[in-house]
């Protein structure tokens, strides 16, 4: 049975190759030559109409130009909603996705994640989980107590209580402090020289 032949609309047909091939070849005076004559005919065409054509025309143009448009914004939100919905399955699939982040998906719209404060306490020993926390995982529902800290030694403590000028420059400058002393060890007595020192001194 012989192949149905399609009729030739789209701009990837023969005649439209052609009429492409034979325009991109063409030089600039040639180029000139036919809009030159191109608008002429055009011209005449237009002088020889009488009114009635003329709106007539008009209003062809009219509604073409709006039909195009309502086109146009109609294929807007329909290429809007099939990137929504497609975000929506990719989101949906987040199997290994953290491994494959993809910055145009919001993952914060999936129906699983839930970005919520952290506003219940707990009764024992007063720490904040969120609420669908297992409750007790803080403090095993207050099985486990930890005694409170000691205050640190008295040249810690007045650095750190931010009254003294002092105080204000050692808590301005406290991560550059940290980093200084981040590679020293403090009160080591006895040298050992091992394969790997795991301590600068």
């Amino acid at each position: 049975m012989p192949r149905i032949r399609r009729i030739s609309l789209g701009r990837r047909t023969r005649n439209a190759s052609r009429q492409l091939n034979f325009r991109t070849n063409q030089s600039a005076e040639q180029i000139n030559e036919r809009n030159v004559i191109e608008r002429n005919r055009l011209s005449q065409i237009r002088a020889t109409r009488t009114t009635e054509q003329r709106e007539y025309a008009n209003e062809e143009d009219m509604n073409r130009i709006r039909y195009n448009r309502s086109v146009i914004s109609t294929r807007v939100v329909v290429n809007s909603n099939v990137r929504a919905r497609r975000q929506i399955n990719v989101a949906l699939n987040t199997h290994r996705a953290a491994f494959h982040y993809n910055r145009t998906i919001d993952y914060s719209a999936d129906q699983s994640v839930a970005i919520v404060p952290i506003s219940v306490l707990c009764p024992h020993c007063n720490a904040l989980r969120y609420k669908n926390e297992t409750p007790g995982m803080c403090c095993a529902s207050g099985k486990v107590k930890l005694t409170p800290l000691t205050p640190p030694p008295d040249p810690l403590n007045s650095l750190l209580s931010g009254s003294g000028r002092d105080s204000k420059h050692f808590l301005a400058h406290i991560q550059k402090y940290n980093n200084c002393f981040q590679m020293t060890s403090f009160g080591a007595t006895n040298v050992i020289r091992d394969i790997f020192m795991t301590i600068f001194k």
